[in-house]
């Protein structure tokens, strides 16, 4: 089990990076808008804004609903000398909130560290560990 944590976190670590480190993602960004209405007063409002350069991509995304349903969440990720971090929180229309902090660090030794943290409604889980390259 091990070596497959370490298999999936390597090629996370290796795809954040080779992303992160692309010349033609250098500060870019967009914005996207859909509006939709449907019979018997169902319809959709969808905004989503993105911005990277450099390491860093942030985004915002918003969904409201005509009946008041929706929600908006905010994330980042970002990466630069062998780690790479992600935040991200949604806020509901009822008021509920949901956090999510992560992040993997190569070690530069054949192995990793990661760690991962998620706040809700409901509480907190908190989970961390650590993968070593097989021989």
């Amino acid at each position: 089990m091990n070596a497959k944590l370490f298999s999936f976190a390597a090629a996370a670590l290796i795809a954040a990076v080779s992303f992160s480190t692309d010349p033609a993602l250098a500060a870019r960004g967009f914005h996207h808008s859909v509006h939709a209405q449907g019979a018997y007063g169902r319809g959709y409002d969808k905004h989503v804004d993105r911005f990277c350069s450099g390491g860093t991509c942030t985004g915002h995304r918003s969904v409201q609903t005509n009946q008041g349903y929706g929600y908006t969440s905010d994330r980042t990720r970002s990466c630069a000398d062998g780690s790479c971090n992600s935040s991200a929180t949604v806020r509901g229309n009822n008021g509920n909130t949901w956090t999510r902090d992560r992040g993997i660090t190569n070690n530069g030794d054949g192995s990793l560290n990661w760690y991962s943290n998620t706040t809700g409604p409901n509480g907190t889980v908190s989970r961390s560990g650590s993968a070593t390259r097989p021989n």
